[in-house]
């Protein structure tokens, strides 16, 4: 009702408008409309000025029209205002690591995992993290420094696909970790979700390398 009347809309309290255009943004890029989705986007915005989520989808819409020079002055203004959003810290991940600046990519790829566990391009930004030399042997630190981080980056949730799974135990036979086991408390989800996924051989050589009997 109140898309259709704005009468009704100014009555609405400007943070449910907010909320209210963010979802209707959210689903229109879940449909491929781009065009719909940066209309919705640019309704939160005007709604809420200040809302880093609203921001980084209206600048995701610029990113995916292909307006370049917007797009990063759209995302660079919700990084200021928030940190925790896993849509603005994907653009700057992926922004830093093409410009060679993998500790800082690191840094975002930590405030999503921390942050949205379960964000659906986790895994995407991993396989490029790996993919990254550099990039790998730093997440191969950080991962041994802060035992919090490397937790949830390795929780196997029940639904989660066999090849996110198969992806992180690769990671963890990474000879980077031949001398900084991490121990059995933090891989047995992981050598877990991997035996239940009839992945009998990494979970065997997941065990050995972290959690030797």
């Amino acid at each position: 009702m109140t898309q259709r009347d704005p009468t009704w809309s100014r009555l609405v309290p400007t943070p449910f408008r907010a909320e209210a255009a963010q979802i209707s943004a959210t689903l229109a890029f879940a449909d491929g409309d781009v065009r719909r989705a940066g209309s919705e986007a640019a309704r939160a915005v005007t709604a809420s000025p200040a809302d880093a989520q609203a921001i980084g989808l209206l600048a995701t819409a610029m990113l995916l029209s292909g307006d370049a020079e917007r797009t990063q002055r759209a995302f660079g203004l919700a990084g200021t205002l928030g940190w925790r959003d896993p849509v603005v810290q994907t653009y700057w991940l992926n922004a830093r690591l093409q410009e060679g600046e993998a500790r800082a990519a690191i840094d975002r790829f930590e405030a999503i995992v921390r942050g949205n566990p379960s964000f659906p391009a986790t895994d995407r930004l991993l396989g490029a993290l790996m993919a990254d030399s550099e990039a790998r042997g730093l997440l191969i630190e950080r991962m041994g420094r802060r035992p919090y981080f490397a937790r949830k980056l390795l929780a196997v949730d029940a639904l989660a696909l066999s090849a996110a799974v198969a992806q992180r135990a690769d990671l963890l036979l990474d000879p980077g970790f031949e001398e900084q086991p991490l121990g059995c408390t933090i891989v047995e989800p992981m050598i877990e979700g991997l035996a239940s996924r009839q992945m009998t051989g990494r979970a065997r050589a997941v065990q050995e390398r972290h959690c030797p009997v």
